[in-house]
């Protein structure tokens, strides 16, 4: 049986788990959230490694068969390393995506990291790619201050040259309706969207295990604003919720 895992520096990886629900899989998903160290984007490359250790040991311990990264800054700051790291193979979101981007012109919102080390400009070949670092929009966002979070991505917005702009951190797709409805103008693309997963859809609902290493009420209710679940375990404490209160 298939067993997913999830990892991200804290609810970043929703836009990942919300997109293989939308896809049907139905089986054990275990997802680590390092709320604690959030956000991971101006870390350093070994403190990086220190946590996804920690979460490679929870994995294992879960005999987990399937590792997806919900952090697109870990896939640029290590690329290849994440399977030795992991002894598993880690599934990229962004790989065999590039067709997808069909336009000439980019702007590219991300983390420091990935600015660091040209994520999308090395994912997206013969076009014109504008990469902007956004510090501290993904540490709003994991701290749930939507309104703060929107002026944040307003002064990153301004510096944008083009109007196909990629959410190229997993936690900016967690506003994109409030950038739609603020940026009508422009296109907001979240490139989890092209990520297809290539297993067998499992029937019935979704075992999802959340291990969280900060605080859990506020994890909570990110959960309850991003995700349309109702039963889960949240550090092996069962939670129940009868109305989702879904963002987007």
């Amino acid at each position: 049986m298939t067993k997913i895992g999830i990892y991200d520096s804290g609810c970043g990886g929703f836009s990942v788990l919300n997109h293989l629900l939308k896809l049907g899989y139905a089986g054990d998903i275990y997802y680590y959230g390092d709320t604690e160290n959030a956000p991971w984007g101006p870390k350093t490359k070994k403190q990086l490694k220190l946590n996804l250790n920690k979460i490679a040991k929870w994995f294992k311990q879960n005999k987990v068969t399937t590792i997806i990264s919900g952090c697109n800054t870990t896939l640029g700051v290590f690329k290849d390393e994440l399977t030795t790291i992991f002894n598993n193979k880690v599934i990229n979101i962004l790989e065999n995506t590039q067709e997808n981007y069909k336009e000439n012109e980019y702007s590219v919102l991300l983390t420091e990291n990935s600015f660091k080390y040209n994520l999308f400009s090395k994912l997206i070949k013969h076009r014109s790619v504008q990469e902007v670092p956004c510090p501290e929009l993904a540490k709003c966002i994991e701290m749930n201050k939507i309104n703060e979070s929107i002026q944040l991505a307003k002064k990153y917005i301004a510096q944008c040259h083009y109007p196909n702009i990629i959410l190229g951190c997993t936690h900016y797709p967690l506003i994109i309706q409030y950038l739609k409805s603020t940026f009508p103008e422009k296109n907001f693309i979240d490139p989890t969207q092209f990520f297809y997963f290539n297993s067998p859809l499992s029937k019935g609902k979704p075992s999802i295990s959340f291990k969280i290493t900060g605080d859990t009420t506020l994890f909570n209710k990110l959960i309850q604003n991003n995700l349309s679940i109702n039963e889960y375990l949240i550090n092996e404490k069962k939670y129940k919720q009868s109305v989702n209160l879904v963002n987007q």
